[in-house]
């Protein structure tokens, strides 16, 4: 967990606390796993991305904010530094993925680690290849604050911040469905594991 305090906390599963450690003086606003649970990357507003092991001890720091997104069947990190991406691969230097023209909002790697999907304060979403190479885009309702990938499916669940409605897409871009949900905006979503229901908050 993150919160307001600066403090990252790991929990074990029946709620008692592993370790907390302090990861800045502000909100700590994103944290990811690796994919072997040792190590986890966190990002705030003071531009600052970090690496950490699961002890709280700083392996890394990189210039940038959150979002930050780390590929959940490899090693591969991205996180932002305003509407551009940031993007590193091991053994390899960090590498700038560049079209955004706003503030990025969200950053989520589907299930299998083979793809990336960005979006922006303007509702357009890039979708981003493993190596990093482009693979499409897609425009949305502005403020786009909920994105999740279907577990099982080249799917993209989308909400806004302006209003409740909730789109799927595929890959390509293409609407699926559109509903409205919520009153007012939806900003996280998320599917069961079997990808026959999506949660909406």
């Amino acid at each position: 967990t993150a919160g307001d305090d600066g403090f990252v906390g790991i929990w074990n599963a029946d709620g008692t606390r592993k370790t907390e450690f302090k990861g800045y003086d502000k909100r700590v606003n994103s944290v990811n796993w690796n994919s072997d649970g040792n190590q986890l990357l966190t990002g705030n507003w003071d531009m600052s991305v970090r690496i950490w092991d699961a002890n709280g001890d700083v392996i890394a720091t990189r210039n940038g904010t959150n979002p930050t997104a780390w590929n959940p069947r490899g090693e591969e990190l991205a996180w932002t530094t305003a509407s551009d991406v940031q993007f590193e691969a091991p053994g390899s230097p960090v590498r700038v993925l560049r079209g955004h023209k706003s503030q990025i909002t969200r950053l989520v790697w589907n299930s299998s680690g083979s793809v990336l999907a960005s979006a922006d304060v303007n509702g357009e979403i890039r979708v981003w290849n493993r190596d990093g190479s482009p693979a499409g885009i897609m425009q949305s309702d502005p403020v786009v604050m909920g994105l999740a990938w279907h577990p099982a499916k080249p799917l993209l669940a989308i909400s806004t911040a302006v209003n409740g409605n909730i789109q799927i897409r595929g890959l390509d871009g293409n609407l699926v469905k559109s509903w409205k949900a919520h009153a007012k905006g939806v900003i996280a979503l998320d599917w069961n594991p079997t990808g026959e229901r999506l949660l909406s908050s």
